[in-house]
C-alpha cells in the first residue's frame, strides 16, 4: 500500500530562502540531466499568506513552504514535504492554505488522481500536538541566524493511494484517511449550523454546492458520540441528477450510525464551515467545501419546526414546551396573512390565575416576504421595543416571535427586562380573534423591590374579550383605563 508523508515537528528557526522562478527551473533542468544528487540541492518554494487563500505545487523533493502570522505578528512557517512509503518525494501535489479566526487550513489534493486528499484544520499549536501524538512528527535541523518569533512546523501525514480509498456505497466518493479538526469549532465563527430532516440534508449540500460552482471537492464529516469519518466526492458528481446523491449519502449516514433509515426521525444538524469560501477562495484552483453531519446535536434536539430560521436563535422547543402547557397557542407555518396595524387590550388577563393586568396598546409594522415584522408595545407605567420579530402562520392564523427590551417605571427608577414573547390569534378586519402573549424573562436588571419575575419565570395572558380592537393610534387611550385596579404584566403575583 502507498502511503504519502508530509512532515510536522515544531522548534524555532529562521526563514532564509531563496525563491526565485529561474532557480526553480534550473533546479529542474540539472536534476533532470543528473547534475543534483541531493534534495536538498532543490530550492522550495516559499508562499505567503496575507488575507485569502494561497496555492502552489510540490516540487521533485516533494516539498512546498507556506508562511503566516498569526497572534499578533506571531509567524508560522509550515515546512511540508511528501512522499511516499518508500520515501521517495512526490511532486505536483496542490497545497491550498487559508486561515480563519487564528485556525489554519490547509488542503491537500493530488490533482493527478494519484492518492487521496487530506484536510487539516486547526491552530498551529493543534496541529503540531495532532502530530506529535500520533508519531508523525520528523526531526528538522534548525537553521542559522534563529529568530524567536518564528514557529517552524514539519509535518508528516500518511495518505493512501486513491483506488484504494473508494467508498462501495458511494461510487466516485473517497475516504480522507487522514485529517484533523479543531475541537474549538464555534457556531457562528467557523461554521453556520441547519436543523434538517436527514431526506433534506443533501439537498442542502447540492443547493450550497450549486452556489459555490467553482468547487472542485465536495468533504463530508458523518459524525456519532465522537467518532466520525471524512469522505471526499467530486462537486460534478454530487450535481449529477442520475447520481442520485440523496440515497447514497443517508445510506452510508444510516450504516455509520447503526440505524435504519426508518428510525431517522429526529433532526439531523449540518455544519456549513467557510461559508465566505467565494470572496476567500477565489485566487486558487483547487477549492472546497466541508460539512459535518451530526445526528444527535443539542440544538436541533430543540429546534422549532415550520418558523422562520433565525426564531430558533433566541427559542427553543424547552421555550415552546412551557408556554404551550401554560396554554398558549403557538401558530405555525411560512404563509401568514399580513397583520400590520395598530392593537389595543382592555382585558388583558392571566391564562392560568385570572388576575387583570394594566392596559396594553400592541402595533404590529413592516412585515415582509422574509417573515420579519417589527413589535412595538406601551403601558400606562411601562414601554417595549422588540430587538427583533419574525412572523410564522397559515393564512389568519399567526404568531410572532420577538425578542423585547422592557423599561418599567418603577416608583421612581427604571427596571429593565428582557423578554422572548410569542404573540398568537387570528387576524380580522374588527382585530385580533384570540389574542395570547405568552413570554419568559431572560434578562432582569434594578428590581430594587423584587416586584418582578425573576429569569427563567414565564407567564401567558389573553385578552379576555376574545378580541385585540383595531385602533387608529398607538399609543392608544382609553377612556375606561383604572390604573389603580390594574397590575403590570410582568409583575409578581406573590408581592
Amino acid at each position: 500500500m502507498e502511503i504519502l508523508y508530509m512532515d510536522i515537528l515544531v522548534h524555532r528557526a529562521v526563514l532564509n530562502k531563496r525563491n526565485t522562478v529561474l532557480s526553480v527551473l534550473l533546479s529542474l533542468l540539472f536534476t533532470s540531466c543528473g547534475l543534483f544528487d541531493k534534495d536538498d540541492e532543490i530550492q522550495t518554494e516559499k508562499i505567503t499568506f496575507t488575507d485569502h487563500a494561497i496555492e502552489s505545487i510540490t516540487n521533485l523533493n516533494g516539498e512546498l513552504d507556506v508562511e503566516t502570522v498569526v497572534k499578533s505578528g506571531y509567524r508560522v512557517l509550515y515546512d511540508i514535504k511528501i512522499v511516499n512509503k518508500l520515501d521517495q518525494p512526490i511532486e505536483n501535489v496542490s497545497i491550498v492554505y487559508n486561515q480563519v479566526n487564528g485556525k489554519s487550513i490547509i488542503f491537500i489534493k493530488d490533482n493527478f488522481k494519484r492518492y487521496s486528499s487530506a484536510f487539516l484544520y486547526g491552530t498551529p499549536e493543534e496541529l503540531d500536538d495532532y502530530f506529535t501524538t500520533q508519531g508523525l512528527a520528523l526531526s528538522v535541523e534548525p537553521e542559522n541566524g534563529e529568530e524567536d518569533n518564528l514557529l517552524r512546523i514539519a509535518m508528516s501525514l500518511p495518505l493512501i493511494p486513491l483506488e484504494e480509498t473508494e467508498l462501495n456505497s458511494i461510487p466516485g466518493a473517497h475516504y480522507i484517511q487522514q485529517f484533523h479538526v479543531s475541537d474549538s469549532t464555534l457556531e457562528g465563527i467557523d461554521y453556520l449550523i441547519n436543523c434538517k430532516e436527514i431526506e433534506m440534508v443533501p439537498e442542502l449540500i447540492k443547493e450550497q454546492t450549486n452556489i459555490a460552482m467553482k468547487s472542485s471537492s465536495i468533504l463530508i464529516s458523518i459524525e456519532s458520540d465522537g467518532v466520525y469519518e471524512l469522505i471526499e466526492i467530486a462537486s460534478n458528481r454530487i450535481l449529477d441528477e442520475s447520481f442520485n446523491f440523496s440515497d447514497k449519502l443517508i445510506s452510508k449516514a444510516s450504516e455509520q450510525w447503526g440505524m435504519r433509515r426508518e428510525e431517522l426521525i429526529d433532526l439531523i444538524a449540518i455544519k456549513s464551515f467557510f461559508t465566505e469560501q467565494n470572496e476567500q477562495y477565489a485566487h486558487v484552483e483547487t477549492q472546497f467545501e466541508y460539512y459535518q453531519i451530526e445526528l444527535e446535536n443539542t440544538r436541533c434536539m430543540k429546534y422549532i419546526v415550520d418558523v422562520p430560521e433565525p426564531v430558533n436563535e433566541f427559542l427553543n422547543m424547552d421555550f415552546i414546551e412551557i408556554l404551550e402547557g401554560k396554554g398558549l397557542q403557538i401558530n405555525n407555518g411560512l404563509m401568514p396573512d399580513n397583520v400590520t396595524g395598530n392593537y389595543f387590550v382592555d382585558n388583558w388577563t392571566n391564562l392560568e390565575s385570572g388576575t387583570r393586568y394594566v392596559n396594553y396598546s400592541f402595533q404590529f409594522l413592516n412585515q415582509t416576504s422574509e417573515f420579519l415584522i417589527e413589535v412595538k408595545s406601551a403601558a400606562e407605567f411601562s414601554d417595549a421595543t422588540g430587538i427583533v420579530a419574525y412572523i410564522s402562520g397559515d393564512g389568519q392564523y399567526f404568531s410572532i416571535y420577538s425578542e423585547q427590551d422592557h423599561n418599567i417605571d418603577d416608583s421612581g427608577h427604571t427596571v429593565f427586562i428582557k423578554t422572548a414573547d410569542i404573540y398568537s390569534g387570528k387576524v380580522t378586519s374588527d382585530g385580533i380573534l384570540d389574542f395570547q402573549n405568552g413570554f419568559i424573562v431572560l434578562q432582569k436588571e434594578n428590581d430594587w423591590y423584587d416586584r418582578f419575575l425573576n429569569v427563567g419565570d414565564s407567564r401567558v395572558v389573553y385578552e379576555a374579550d376574545f378580541i385585540a380592537d383595531a385602533v387608529d393610534a398607538f399609543p392608544f387611550q382609553s377612556t375606561d383605563l383604572d390604573p389603580e385596579n390594574s397590575f403590570f404584566r410582568i409583575m409578581t403575583e406573590t408581592n
